[in-house]
């Protein structure tokens, strides 16, 4: 049978340091280098505040798009959910998860972030823009369909090319500038989107009369700095791998 290797340990006790944010243990026994190099790795994994708002964004973003999705596809096939998910009632719960983007950055200076909550934080980003732009554009946004296929193309690349570098400790999987404006266009162009809806009901009923308003037009217009900005930020990250 193995031999437990805290069983000739006496006393052990841990204090925290904050410097370097790692742990030092003050014991008397065996020597417990091993087990304390150990923990750290295991605690620097650990998520922070703000990766849990990102999970937020990614689990329950995909879901709300979904029912936006059913309500728009099929009218009146689905009153109980029609009667709780007004059109206002997304507008708001995308603007929540918005807030939610923009208060796990701050969480994160606050707090201190993880290279893991780097990575999903742009994730859960693309997952909450791209569900809601495949509910709009598959129901009644197909005048966009061009325009959100190029953008989505883009963002698949950098979703690819950030998955590949995570792997690699010395490179940032981090969002650049570029990145983020280009989020910030996005998910401007599907609130004045939504917006329309709320604006004209009548709208739902009718992509010739949906894309007639002027929330949509914005909304349509927005997309194109999206784009843009979509790919500079490869071309950044192009002129990174190259360095």
């Amino acid at each position: 049978m193995a031999s437990n290797p805290f069983k000739k340990i006496k006393r052990i006790s841990a204090r925290r340091h904050l410097t370097g944010g790692l742990l030092t243990f003050k014991y008397s026994g065996d020597n417990l280098t091993k087990e304390a190099n150990d923990f750290c790795k295991w605690r620097k994994r650990i998520m922070k505040p703000a990766d849990y708002l990102s999970l937020v964004r990614l689990i329950f973003g995909p879901i709300t798009a979904f029912f936006l999705y059913l309500i728009l596809k099929f009218p009146g096939a689905y009153p109980d959910l029609e009667t709780f998910w007004s059109f206002k009632a997304f507008a708001i719960f995308y603007l929540v998860f918005l807030f939610t983007d923009w208060l796990d950055g701050r969480l994160a200076k606050k707090y201190g972030g993880t290279r893991f909550g780097a990575y999903l934080d742009p994730l859960a980003d693309k997952a909450l823009n791209w569900s809601y732009s495949a509910a709009l554009v598959f129901t009644i946004g197909w005048t966009a369909f061009f325009t959100l296929f190029i953008l989505f193309l883009g963002d698949a690349a950098s979703t690819f090319e950030r998955t590949w570098v995570y792997k690699k400790p010395d490179k940032n999987v981090k969002a650049n500038y570029a990145g983020k404006l280009k989020m910030g266009f996005h998910s401007a162009a599907i609130l004045f989107l939504l917006l329309t809806f709320v604006l004209y009901p009548e709208t739902v009923f009718s992509d010739k009369l949906f894309w007639e308003v002027w929330p949509s037009g914005i909304g349509f217009l927005l997309l194109w700095p999206a784009l843009g900005c979509a790919a500079y930020s490869l071309l950044v990250k192009l002129e990174q791998w190259r360095d």
